[in-house]
């Protein structure tokens, strides 16, 4: 499985459960992320996770493998 599919499943998950991941994400802290690009001005949705520390959130990037 690429990271793009993975990406795929849970961004499905997210919108199927109403932001409750389940399986190996389960309890993680998941946000959608539309973006637009700049040259292009395709549409592009990425899943990110953070971690809420103090008062400011921590984002977690990562290509998952891709």
């Amino acid at each position: 499985m690429t990271g793009s599919d993975l990406d795929t499943r849970i961004i499905r998950a997210f919108r199927a459960t109403r932001g409750r991941i389940g399986g190996d994400f389960e309890g993680g802290n998941f946000r959608l992320l539309h973006t637009i690009g700049r040259r292009t001005g395709q549409k592009r949705l990425a899943s990110m996770a953070y971690i809420p520390s103090c008062d400011c959130l921590l984002v977690v990037a990562a290509g998952l493998g891709d």
